[in-house]
């Protein structure tokens, strides 16, 4: 033991402190997905192929199954962006490539010719057992008739192309698909906004309670039984996040998702409020006012207009390193207030 001592401090004299300085440059990699060798970008608008050539990505259709164990059943259309973060799902993703003439010129642009493409994600809750993970990508090969791109995507790291999908409808609902009996007798229900341009925007379901509050973005406060949403805006949420805010609450209001406990006949009403003036029926769901039970920021002069960082640090080699987390949706010219799922 007296031996080995030695050798350790020898070691960690060895290892030489990162450079912090190396750190501060915000990386300026462009955000896209590469599906059949064409940069899809975002999934939506104008990207440049291979030959320069100006394109125009447009969504032709959404399928999703739902992956059990053994097994898949394909949702229906009112189903379609409604997940389970105890589950996996395949969603096909149909898109059309069409070349335009005119864009560069600053002309309305023309489209002259399009050739429909197609996309498999297999999307996996953070919750969904090992067993469903693998068959989500066995399904995928499976349902997989036009030999597309396939694509793994995590829950919290879906690429913009994943989340255009859904058009800010995309939810994350708690527990799993087959409980939606157990996990609808609640009468509230908390889902955090997410996604900082609306098409993209979603929602994650949390604990309904005070410490889910976050002031840097909006929440969605549903009651079932009522068919009332509040949507709150924290005192420090950017402007485009609670416009992400209001797509996604008017989502809810056109679709009422039976996973949300809401039904086609559901007259859903919204009320917008912001942090500090919150109206008597928002506190029913969460219990008594308690501001200490989050991290609440009304009284913090800062601003707070720029995006979290997220670095993983290891000296397992013998030099101190740093590798970046990158937020696969992000957005450069926004502040992406919550990137990362906490």
């Amino acid at each position: 033991i007296e031996e080995v001592l030695p050798q350790k401090e020898e070691q960690r004299k060895d290892v030489k402190p990162y450079d912090v300085m190396l750190m501060v440059p915000v990386p300026q990699t462009a955000v896209g997905s590469v599906l059949d060798g064409l940069n899809v970008s975002r999934g939506y608008g104008y990207v440049e192929g291979d030959d320069r050539r100006q394109l125009e990505i447009t969504t032709s259709s959404v399928d999703v199954w739902h992956i059990l164990e053994f097994d898949y059943s394909r949702l229906p259309k009112q189903s379609i962006g409604q997940f389970h973060e105890g589950d996996a799902y395949v969603v096909k993703w149909k898109y059309m490539v069409c070349t335009t003439v005119g864009h560069r010129q600053k002309t309305e642009p023309v489209r002259v010719a399009g050739k429909e493409k197609c996309a498999y994600f297999f999307w996996q809750g953070r919750h969904s057992t090992v067993s469903e993970k693998g068959t989500s990508a066995l399904m995928t090969v499976e349902l997989d008739e036009e030999r597309g791109a396939q694509v793994q995507v995590l829950q919290g790291k879906e690429p913009p192309c994943f989340l255009q999908c859904f058009n800010g409808g995309m939810i994350v609902h708690s527990g799993r698909r087959e409980e939606e009996e157990e996990n609808t007798q609640s009468e509230w229900r908390l889902y955090c906004v997410r996604g900082e341009v609306p098409v993209e925007g979603n929602l994650l379901e949390v604990a309904t309670h005070c410490s889910s509050l976050r002031s840097r973005t909006s929440m969605i406060l549903l009651n079932v039984n009522k068919a009332i949403i509040y949507l709150w805006h924290g005192c420090k949420a950017q402007p485009h996040t609670k416009e992400v805010g209001r797509t996604v609450a008017n989502r809810i209001k056109e679709q009422c998702p039976l996973e949300a406990g809401l039904h086609s006949s559901s007259k859903v009403t919204i009320h917008e409020c912001d942090e500090g003036s919150e109206p008597l029926g928002f506190w029913d769901a969460l219990g008594r006012r308690d501001r200490k039970a989050y991290d609440c920021m009304l009284q913090d002069p800062g601003k707070f207009n720029f995006t979290p960082r997220l670095f993983s640090l290891s000296s397992s080699s013998g030099d101190s390193s740093a590798t970046e987390y990158m937020y696969p949706s992000r957005f450069p010219s926004v502040v992406n207030s919550m990137p990362f799922l906490q």
